[in-house]
């Protein structure tokens, strides 16, 4: 069954990240996962958690981003214990669990108290935009918003920036003393323009970049010493094409990731 998929989703595989939101929040399901837990994923969102879901035919394409994905998860075990975990799902659910749960322990991606197995169609990736396998989301908040999007890849820097910018919020259960400058973007979704606006609790020099979907760079920004206080600085989005992009803002050894969207 797995080498039949992979022949007739190859065309998924190819590695081409493409990024289409089809909606910036998640879609509920309440199902079992392979070891016959039950599953609410809003009621896992409300308390505080975030929600790396991946999806995998499986084929051997799909093994360096859910080991990434896997890894990003885990580096959260010890800093923040119970609040990040990864949900491993079969694209069309139709590999059974003992296979894929095999496939996934040959990948060095065992199930445990933070990690575990899909396969049921009530977990859509179509819910998440363009399909591309493996597809990979991340999950937060109790308005269940979509922190992070990615097909085919994932870049560690990126998602690892998104769930820190969930867990070090007020939103979020923790928020450690380092907590880095407040991001605003407006206007969300951006056409021509868009202003990045945050608070420096006193004066620093400021790193501002900017990531496609893919999480690739696409724009550096370095800037003089900024003063305390508020700051305000105007992106042209003009040349960018419609889609999802994430700022990187970095303030001495601070770093705060957002992610904004353009539409043309």
């Amino acid at each position: 069954m797995i080498n039949m998929k992979k022949h007739l989703f190859t065309f998924f595989c190819i590695a081409i990240t493409f990024i289409s939101m089809a909606q910036t929040t998640a879609t509920n399901f309440t199902c079992n996962d392979c070891a016959g837990v039950s599953h609410d994923l809003f009621s896992v969102l409300d308390s505080g958690k975030v929600i790396v879901l991946i999806w995998v035919m499986p084929c051997s394409s799909c093994v360096p981003a859910t080991k990434t994905s896997y890894n990003v998860v885990n580096s959260y075990q010890t800093t923040y214990p119970g609040k990040v975990y990864f949900y491993l799902a079969d694209d069309l659910a139709n590999t059974s669990c003992t296979s894929l749960d095999s496939w996934a322990n040959s990948i060095a991606v065992p199930q445990s108290a933070y990690s575990t197995s899909f396969s049921d169609a009530h977990i859509n990736y179509s819910d998440y935009g363009t399909p591309g396998m493996p597809k990979i989301v991340a999950l937060a908040g109790t308005d269940h918003r979509i922190i992070y999007n990615s097909n085919n890849t994932v870049n560690a820097t990126i998602l690892q920036d998104s769930i820190n910018s969930f867990l070090q919020s007020p939103s979020g259960i923790f928020r450690p003393n380092n907590d880095p400058a407040t991001i605003n973007i407006m206007p969300n979704p951006a056409n021509e323009t868009t202003g990045i606006s945050f608070y420096l609790s006193s004066s620093s020099v400021v790193k501002m970049e900017i990531f496609n979907s893919a999480g690739k760079l696409i724009e550096n920004i370095k800037t003089a010493e900024l003063p305390g206080g508020n700051n305000n600085l105007k992106i042209n989005t003009s040349n960018y094409n419609t889609g999802l992009y994430f700022v990187r803002l970095t303030d001495g050894d601070r770093t705060r990731t957002v992610q904004f969207n353009i539409t043309h």
